[in-house]
């Protein structure tokens, strides 16, 4: 039955429910003032009170009559009300039962509050309205919405240009409905770009061209995703050049956003005299004294670097372009605001850090370029925001143009000039604009002039000893950029920047020795690998030595971090007297780390590295680390226990430092190997597993995981008894909601597994890992498997069929086909495959010998007439299954766990 649209409403009743008397209404009253008190205690059990009444469909026909009808009442018990009812309509149509009827009548009321005098009570409204079109789209009320744009009433119109803005910010990001796609195209994509015309109200043209980018960022005028939506091209064009020619910077902002997309789009209206004029007035917007015009006009020129039919035209504007962007490097007031004093004091190495400084280490990603990043993780959060500004956009559009540069050596011969202009002002923050440009382009520019590189490293090795702390550690990370030209092209260069970047790790100003150390962990990883900086390992060490105990704790992290890589990049050098020197002093801080210690995360980090690494060397000491990982591991598991029966009472435990305890024992397992079994005999580390693979932690599980999977090829006496503990989660981290980290590695664990335990122990977790195994097959492409899996899986459903298995067994071509294009879009490339071969085998074992009925299970959850029989072969090189067995194979190299996840 059809939802009655807003032209029926007019005697429309609430459903069936009785409505509440003025009694209840007055207490409900009282519920939404208590809840605008400033009581914590009082606001839970308000929210508690409301979570019931929520349930009685008379409870919000309640709370709409109060929103919308009672005059009397204050505006912020009204919007208290309109909150309440939107929170309720946002929850599981399960726990919160309303009929249509019901719904129509609430949707009746809240456009009535769409025209109300105050402001707050509109948007509130147009909240309430986009949670009602969430639970069920009533296409009528979209195009009363519509029509209420054309109304000649300031409020009615600028509520419903809000209520639209919310609604369609919902339903364009869950899946478009078909129907509210054609009254898009037909009427409310038309009306809002005839709203942002120049002759109309600031405000109206603000909301009008918010909305219009919503539409544009979801395709709605690409021509294969909204159809109808591709004639309004043009129209949208001449917009945007209305919006463009305003006073207001908000206005301005919103035209830079639509051009950057219609370019990155090449929408097919664009001729190359549209494209040099947008590309001309998004040069000059980036001049703006709006800070945010400036960022949102220097996203095009990433897009004209990638687009090589751009070229000429980005090279036609090279020297202006050049000369905007380098402008936009310098630090702005709201820059040098967002910096901590440290950044600015010559002398404040002694100074301990703020625990505002010292920030939890997780493992993030950023969208910033590569010179950003470095400069942001040297200098930490208390330096540089995560916030994108236009010094970082400048930055980024300098690393684009690097790519550029890197075919056309005109572009840095042009560039270079205007860069060195920089590093010659007199002013500090020109200089270090110039050496953040320099940072962004350099290894480009030697890579098609490296006769320039002398006088670059030159520059930049000035710039070291400058009095500004900010320059030098600009200039730190800067070399940085070069190292694989000092290393490759000219080594005699090596000497000097190894002396001077060794220097600044001991310098008196904390963000410059963070930069040096920065620079100094890139060195050595590119440098140790190509070999020439091993000669100077002498003074690296020496400098460890020093700064381990002169650095605080941000510091120390990034130390024990650029220890951590050197050794996995050359081990051996750790043997010589001062790199035991090092490896004693960090072994000392390891012992006394105490969990809750800021740095004992980096340090653990660093041991597992040495573990790994250095096993036999460190044999001797080995059990005490074992032993220490052990007790960690064990405290952080009964500290949770302890605030699982008590959280009221005790902090959550930190579980990062579980997982990286774990990380050492796997480390210990995959440097010992078979020797391994030696230690266990002194300490059964083994016996962790259940707790690490049980932990909330998805870090800490996966950690479990490998330590688990490392143990399987060295260890099978001592993993086979703990089967019976393990499984269990095993089947668990191959599901969701475990993250695709966590499959992966429980995948891979697993696979190790069937290699080597005996098959008798896994068969009674068949059933659970056949319907873990099937699951994947539901996955949401893209958003839910790996490519990994898949590639597995593609394998799988090989053609090559073994001539003795009986035709039931095989999978008919239409099923492998569904199969195979769920597989088809993903890398078979030999880095992005297959590493966990016992898996395939035992999915090959299980589909062969329909071991847990899995072609029913096929049959009923993948909908589809079975799957590939167990027949097609394994990874290449590998031998198949044979006879109900698992198919034991020879032991297979599996790479290092950062490719687990």
């Amino acid at each position: 039955m059809a939802t009655p649209g807003p032209g029926d409403l007019a005697g429309l009743k609430p459903g069936s429910a009785p409505e509440m008397g003025s009694a209840e209404m007055e207490q409900i009253c009282g519920l939404l003032e208590a809840s605008l008190m400033p009581n914590g205690d009082l606001q839970k059990k308000v929210l508690s009170s409301m979570q019931q009444l929520g349930k009685r469909p008379d409870f919000l026909v309640a709370l709409s009559r109060i929103f919308v009808e009672l005059e009397a009442k204050s505006i912020h018990i009204r919007q208290s009300a309109g909150i309440h009812l939107k929170n309720l309509l946002k929850q599981n149509s399960e726990v919160c039962l309303v009929d249509q009827a019901t719904e129509a009548f609430l949707c009746m009321q809240v456009m009535k509050a769409l025209s109300h005098p105050t402001k707050i009570l509109r948007h509130t409204a147009g909240s309430v309205l986009a949670s009602l079109m969430r639970r069920r789209l009533d296409i009528g009320v979209i195009d009363k919405l519509w029509q209420q744009l054309h109304v000649d009433n300031a409020d009615v119109v600028e509520g419903s240009m809000w209520a639209l803005t919310l609604t369609s910010e919902d339903l364009l990001g869950q899946g478009v409905d078909e129907a509210f796609v054609q009254i898009a195209c037909a009427k409310i994509l038309p009306r809002t770009i005839e709203l942002t015309d120049q002759r109309l109200p600031s405000w109206l043209r603000k909301q009008s061209s918010d909305l219009l980018m919503q539409y544009l960022v979801q395709g709605a005028f690409d021509p294969e995703k909204w159809p109808a939506g591709a004639g309004l091209q043009g129209s949208f064009l001449a917009s945007l050049g209305a919006l463009a020619m305003s006073q207001d910077a908000e206005l301005v902002q919103n035209a830079c956003k639509g051009f950057c997309s219609v370019i990155e789009q090449r929408w097919a209206v664009l001729s190359q005299d549209h494209i040099g004029m947008i590309l001309g007035f998004m040069l000059r917007a980036g001049e703006h004294a709006d800070e945010d015009v400036r960022r949102e006009a220097l996203a095009v020129w990433r897009v004209a670097s990638e687009a090589s039919a751009l070229h000429p035209l980005l090279e036609q504007n090279l020297p202006e372009l050049t000369k905007v962007l380098l402008a936009n490097l310098v630090y702005s007031s709201a820059d040098m605001m967002a910096m901590d004093a440290g950044s600015l004091d010559n002398d404040n190495a002694d100074r301990p850090d703020s625990l505002e400084e010292i920030q939890p280490q997780f493992h993030k990603e950023g969208g910033f370029s590569d010179m950003d990043k470095a400069e942001k993780a040297a200098a930490g959060s208390t330096f540089l925001s995560e916030e994108w500004t236009a010094r970082r956009a400048a930055a980024d559009a300098l690393d684009a143009l690097a790519g550029y540069a890197g075919t056309h050596p005109q572009v840095c011969s042009r560039m270079l000039p205007m860069i060195s202009d920089k590093l010659q002002s007199t002013c500090w923050k020109q200089q270090e604009a110039g050496i953040h440009a320099l940072g962004c382009i350099g290894a480009s520019c030697i890579q098609v002039t490296p006769e320039l590189l002398d006088g670059m490293i030159r520059l930049l090795l000035s710039k070291l000893t400058a009095e500004q702390p900010l320059l030098r550690s600009a200039a730190c990370l800067s070399l940085t950029q070069f190292l694989p030209g000092v290393i490759m092209l000219v080594s005699g260069s090596l000497p000097v920047v190894m002396s001077a970047i060794l220097e600044r790790c001991r310098d008196t100003n904390k963000h410059v020795q963070a930069a040096a150390v920065e620079s100094l962990t890139t060195i050595l990883q590119v440098g140790l690998q190509a070999g020439p900086v091993k000669y100077f390992m002498e003074d690296v060490f020496q400098t460890f030595i020093v700064c381990l105990d002169m650095y605080k704790v941000k510091n120390l992290r990034k130390l024990y971090q650029c220890v951590a890589g050197a050794v996995g990049a050359s081990p051996e050098l750790f043997t010589t007297e001062r790199g035991q020197a090092v490896l004693g002093s960090i072994l000392q801080r390891f012992f006394s780390a105490q969990v809750g210690d800021p740095t004992a995360m980096a340090i653990f980090e660093s041991m597992a590295s040495i573990v790994q690494h250095l096993a036999s060397f460190v044999a001797g000491i080995l059990p005490r680390i074992v032993d220490k990982a052990v007790r960690v591991v064990n405290e952080v598991g009964y500290a949770m226990q302890i605030f699982k029966q008590n959280p009221e009472e005790y902090e959550p435990p930190d579980q990062e430092l579980m997982a990286a305890a774990v990380d050492i024992l796997a480390s210990a397992m995959d440097g010992l190997q078979a020797e391994a079994v030696g230690l266990l005999k002194q300490n059964n580390f083994l016996c962790i597993l259940p707790l690490a693979l049980t932990a909330s932690s998805s870090r800490a599980r996966q950690s479990g995981f490998w330590l688990l999977g490392s143990a399987a090829p060295h260890c099978k006496a001592q993993v086979q008894p703990l089967l019976s503990h393990v499984l269990e989660p095993l089947v668990a981290g191959m599901k969701l909601p475990a993250g695709l980290p966590v499959n992966w590695s429980a995948v891979w664990a697993l696979g190790e597994l069937c290699q080597r335990v005996d098959p008798p122990s896994l068969e009674p977790a068949i059933p659970q890992i056949t319907e873990a195994f099937v699951g994947i097959f539901q996955r949401r492409v893209g958003m839910e498997v790996l490519p990994n899996q898949l590639a597995a899986h593609r394998q799988l459903l090989g053609n090559r069929s073994k001539p003795n298995l009986p035709q039931s067994r095989k999978v008919t071509g239409i099923i492998r086909q569904q199969l195979f294009e769920r597989c088809l879009n993903y890398s078979d490339k030999p880095d992005q495959g297959m590493d966990f071969p016992g898996f395939l085998q035992l999915m090959q074992w299980m589909v062969g010998t329909n071991f847990g009925n899995i072609l029913s299970a096929a049959e009923k959850t993948v909908k589809s007439e079975g799957l590939r029989s167990g027949s097609t072969s394994g990874a290449p090189g590998q031998p198949e299954a044979s006879g109900g067995k698992f198919g034991h194979m020879e032991s297979v190299n599996v790479r290092s766990r950062k490719y687990l996840g």
